[in-house]
């Protein structure tokens, strides 16, 4: 809880070792995360996280490390998008370098791209094939035992000094469907295409979901008779 920061802060180092990256359980786009290296920066995280969200995620940090991120599209098979990973001038990527960098104006508005325009390394030729692989099958076995539905991001994480990967989050409606991934895939699919299948994707689950819940009302009228 946020007012026992002190008690909750001295029960993770019993389990885990500094330094920790602390971030709202529910929330994304790098909102109220921050890293600590020591015990006062992880009560001042840990009571600054739970501004934003009732649940803290409390992990690792990965100091040395690198983002790896794929798009898995609903289908029969499921099919994995090409592989990108993210240019960062930091550790951690912040919302405004996620969202705002770059924007141009817009009626004397600033505007971005989102994610979109962030600068990316695509199918990066210097990540050896047995990561891009972990991350290609990951992602596609995630995708099945989470039971995901239309498109999704996952975002991967590989500590640089064992090449460990992690799985750091999936993004279940990610910015402008991450298409640039889908168009530079092994098997390309342009952003009309890409919006094309979700849409019959979409319309051919409602009617596998009406067929359902007809189905139980049936049930339940001859239950009743």
């Amino acid at each position: 809880e946020p007012t026992h920061a002190d008690e909750t802060t001295r029960e993770i180092l019993q389990n885990l070792q500094l330094p920790l990256m602390v971030k709202p359980c529910n929330l994304g786009s790098s909102i109220g995360i921050s890293s600590a290296h020591d015990e006062e920066q992880l009560m001042i995280s840990i009571a600054g996280a739970f501004v934003f969200d009732h649940q803290v995620i409390v992990e690792p940090l990965l100091e040395n490390m690198y983002e790896l991120n794929i798009s898995i599209l609903e289908g029969d098979p499921n099919r994995a998008s090409a592989i990108e990973r993210p240019k960062r001038e930091k550790l951690l990527l912040t919302f405004e370098e996620k969202y705002l960098k770059d924007g141009g104006k817009k009626g004397g508005q600033k505007t971005s791209s989102g994610m979109a325009s962030l600068q990316r390394d695509i199918n990066p030729a210097d990540v050896p094939d047995e990561i891009k692989n972990q991350v290609h099958d990951f992602a596609l076995k995630a995708f099945s035992g989470l039971d995901c539905r239309g498109l999704v991001r996952f975002d991967f994480m590989v500590d640089k000094n064992n090449n460990q990967v992690y799985f750091n989050e999936i993004n279940t409606l990610p910015g402008s469907f991450a298409y640039y991934l889908w168009e530079a895939a092994e098997s390309r699919i342009p952003f009309t295409e890409l919006l094309t299948q979700l849409v019959r994707t979409a319309q051919a689950s409602w009617q596998e979901k009406k067929k359902i819940r007809r189905g139980i009302e049936r049930r339940i009228f001859m239950e009743t008779k």
